[in-house]
């Protein structure tokens, strides 16, 4: 199971100005907060330089998610706060469906009613009839309709009316037809100076329901489909300054062929 602690970078951020806070919904939060003045027998102008000077070097640590500075006192004084999710992480799971287009041979409704085999023979036909020329298409469309029929005569599921139904569909080009699959994502969101461990080596391997729940740390009540679950590569994004997010997906199938997927190392 990946190991999900957070490493935070080396930073150079003032300690002393700093306070924490925790919500439950959106974790720990650190908030910087320093007033500045004119050193002694200074002006106004000192207080704003040393305000702006510590503003562009906490904007350029990367570390805070809004720096704000601010007068005080008819801008004899400033005021610099920063704030920063400090080790905060955040993780949603999801089911996403998915519209499949596929061949129609391999509807589960298709193979209960016309055999591979018809449906091969069929295709043949449907093959030799396009090959022909449209001239004479009416003749040769009612002499391969009983080509069809003779096909359908044979032993196997697939009688006339289904046959032909098929036969009139792949002349139309109706070849395919839509299913749905599933897609499991997980999203994990953190600051982007903190460090998230992305493990790559089982992407394109496959993982049984279980063994995915125990990898990703999935509830065992959360309903997932029963079969195996293809990983892809995970996919990054980073606003600068702010927060990066992490995307990992596994593509749901109720077929595993070992002869081409190697099963997921989850030790």
């Amino acid at each position: 199971m990946p190991n999900y602690a957070i490493v935070r970078g080396s930073t150079s951020s003032p300690t002393v100005f700093e306070s924490r806070s925790y919500n439950k919904s959106t974790g720990e939060t650190r908030m910087y907060r320093r007033v500045f003045s004119g050193v002694t027998g200074g002006s106004a102008l000192d207080a704003y330089d040393a305000c702006a000077a510590e503003f562009a070097s906490l904007k350029a640590s990367g570390y805070y998610d809004s720096l704000e500075m601010s007068p005080i006192d008819d801008n004899t004084r400033w005021s610099l706060t920063g704030t920063m999710a400090d080790e905060t992480t955040t993780h949603v799971i999801e089911l996403i469906g998915q519209d499949i287009t596929q061949d129609s041979r391999l509807s589960p409704v298709f193979i209960t009613k016309v055999s591979a085999k018809k449906a091969s023979l069929i295709l043949n036909v449907v093959t030799e009839l396009q090959g022909r020329p449209s001239k004479s298409y009416a003749s040769d469309y009612s002499n391969a309709t009983g080509k069809v029929s003779d096909i359908a005569d044979l032993a196997g599921l697939g009688d006339a009316a289904d046959c032909l139904q098929f036969f009139d569909d792949r002349l139309a080009t109706k070849d395919s037809f839509l299913t749905h699959g599933v897609t499991f994502r997980k999203t994990i969101t953190l600051p982007v100076s903190s460090y998230y461990p992305i493990l790559y080596y089982n992407v394109g391997k496959i993982f049984t329901t279980d063994e995915l729940k125990q990898w990703e740390g999935i509830p065992a009540q959360y309903e997932m489909p029963t079969g195996w679950w293809l990983q892809k590569y995970p996919a990054n994004s980073v606003t600068y300054g702010q927060r990066q997010q992490w995307s990992i997906e596994y593509q749901f199938t109720d077929e595993f062929a070992e002869l081409y997927y190697a099963a997921a190392d989850i030790t």
